[in-house]
């Protein structure tokens, strides 16, 4: 099948447009009422105008070809490749729970959209751009900017490593291997794990999923990052509490720096050197992890803290018969942040973890020990994304 005389959308007299990849074509109406009937139901492309005429591929895939004699018309011009990225994107849409349009032109002619998401509710639009062939990012910044002007979302996919990528909302895809896995995002998708920015990985449907229901947002880097093993983004798709992280962090990094320059004044006075510096200069010196902990554990008001250890050694002493030791002073990465509460003593063995922070959780070490939420909300939150057969409890005491 030749790639370049497709496209998935036609327009009819009477039914107006007709939608390929919707099983009622988007007008109510089935796709055995224009295919080889007789006689012939009159379409045209409604990019060029020209006569097209509904096909069915050796592979299942609808499409509508272009008559002879077609003018240069850029649907006609587009790759395989690309029409079946447009025709997953779609599909990727519509499992999402919204509304997706092939093809769509602004009444004004000022943009196209390969795939129109609309929500449920009429509220957003976001287009999908299936960018294959070359193009300048001065281009991509303008055809981005006309579809902001009508206020759509939108972004680019591409299967190619391109300058443009990262400097407008985009990723990077690789099409469906041959031993059937899916569409999948290979760059241009992150998470933040301390201290550094790491590439994620994602099924393209799952990551369209995500942006629509705003559970992956746009975040511009402090420094580009290498997010694919070749390109450098400026910018990529994370999750916002990735980015509350990664914002915290760099706050950090700034008062680490800032005491540092301290540091070196202190050195060079006559004297005072290394113990010039205070305790909390050395610890922003020597650990830098350890400042965060620090400020997430201090993060919770002292009346609450005590009320939360109390609650906390209820709970160990009603389940190991035994008062907890509180390790205060364990730093470990693996407590992410929270507090590890051991049998009897300072020696026995960890059976809590006191208020962790969520995004840096790491479950697979925490195999045995029960996790302790501040609050009954707290643990809710926490237990629904666990993985199966984790202990999750929300202390009962704070309110």
């Amino acid at each position: 099948m030749g790639g370049r005389e497709m496209g998935f959308t036609a327009l009819h007299a009477e039914r107006g447009r007709l939608d390929a990849s919707q099983d009622d074509l988007g007008c109510d109406w089935e796709w055995p009422a224009i295919h080889r009937a007789r006689p012939r139901v009159p379409l045209a492309c409604p990019e060029c105008g020209h006569g097209v005429h509904p096909k069915v591929s050796s592979g299942g895939l609808r499409f509508f070809a272009h008559d002879a004699g077609a003018p240069r018309c850029a649907l006609a011009q587009e790759s395989m490749e690309h029409h079946l990225l447009k025709l997953e994107l779609a599909q990727a849409v519509r499992a999402g729970g919204w509304f997706a349009e092939l093809e769509v032109r602004a009444p004004d002619g000022a943009w196209r959209a390969d795939v129109m998401a609309a929500a449920p509710d009429g509220g957003r639009r976001m287009a999908w751009e299936a960018q294959l062939s070359p193009i300048t990012p001065d281009d991509i910044r303008a055809r981005t900017g006309r579809f902001a002007e009508d206020g759509v979302q939108v972004c680019w996919v591409g299967v190619r490593s391109r300058p443009w990528l990262g400097i407008v909302p985009s990723v990077l895809a690789a099409p469906p291997g041959t031993d059937g896995t899916p569409w999948k995002v290979v760059g241009g998708l992150a998470r933040f794990d301390l201290p550094n920015w790491l590439p994620a990985n994602a099924t393209l449907r799952d990551f369209v999923a995500w942006v629509l229901a705003d559970r992956v947002v746009g975040h511009r880097f402090g420094r580009p990052q290498r997010l694919d093993g070749r390109t450098l983004w400026p910018a990529a798709w994370t999750a916002p509490r990735y980015a509350a992280d990664a914002a915290e962090w760099e706050g950090l990094q700034r008062k680490l720096d800032g005491q540092r320059v301290q540091a070196m004044v202190r050195q060079l006075r006559p004297g005072e050197g290394w113990r010039g510096t205070t305790q909390a200069s050395r610890h922003l010196l020597r650990d830098p992890h350890r400042v965060m902990v620090r400020s997430w554990r201090l993060s919770v008001p002292a009346d609450e803290r005590r009320r939360m250890r109390e609650a906390a050694s209820a709970w160990v002493l009603a389940h190991h018969g035994t008062a907890p030791y509180f390790g205060h002073e364990d730093y470990d990465q693996r407590w992410a942040g929270g507090i590890p509460l051991c049998a009897g003593h300072a020696d026995g063995p960890v059976v809590a973890l006191l208020r962790p922070k969520p995004s840096l959780l790491q479950w697979e070490q925490l195999a045995g020990i029960t996790v302790l939420a501040a609050t009954e909300s707290d643990g809710e939150k926490l237990a629904a994304g666990a993985p199966r057969g984790a202990r999750v409890i929300g202390l009962p005491t704070l309110r």
